[in-house]
């Protein structure tokens, strides 16, 4: 798998956040945000939380790839940590995103809602990319996807937990 594509993958899977796919049933969203510091609209402490996103397989145009993957989203120090292996890639890829703004509206179990994560990613030669990661929750599943590729790239979450 060419390096750009990798990176594309990950990049997505990142968006990818939340690529998520077992939660507790619940069809109860949160209504309207509110406004908490730096005017990010919070639902509730899920928004506020570090949450770390744990996936298996990795969603490509369709076709399931097998990975490991573990994306932790810190809005306290507005950073979004990707540690990804691609057993087919024979690669590990680790990248950090520093996140700008936050669009939150996830229930308090992240069965329903979604988070837009607006950022940038610091390359090794110091310039920076934008990204942007949507995690959705649907039906008490998880993905993790950049909603501008949608139909490209997601990371399907297997598991989540929150720091306290």
């Amino acid at each position: 798998m060419p390096q750009r594509r990798l990176f594309s993958l990950i990049i997505v899977s990142f968006t990818i956040i939340s690529t998520l796919s077992v939660c507790k049933p619940s069809s109860k969203v949160e209504s309207k945000p509110q406004k908490v510091s730096n005017s990010q609209p919070v639902t509730n402490d899920r928004c506020s939380q570090t949450i770390t996103y744990h996936a298996d397989k990795l969603s490509e145009q369709g076709n399931e790839v097998a990975a490991d993957v573990d994306l932790v989203i810190n809005p306290t120090t507005k950073i979004i940590s990707l540690h990804a292996e691609i057993p087919s890639a024979q690669q590990k890829v680790n990248f950090d995103t520093v996140i700008e703004s936050i669009d939150c509206n996830l229930n308090s179990d992240l069965t329903e809602g979604y988070s837009i994560y607006k950022g940038y990613i610091v390359q090794q030669d110091g310039t920076s990319t934008k990204a942007t990661l949507k995690v959705e929750a649907k039906d008490g599943k998880i993905k993790i996807f950049d909603p501008a590729q949608i139909n490209e790239h997601a990371i399907n979450v297997s598991k989540w937990t929150a720091a306290p």
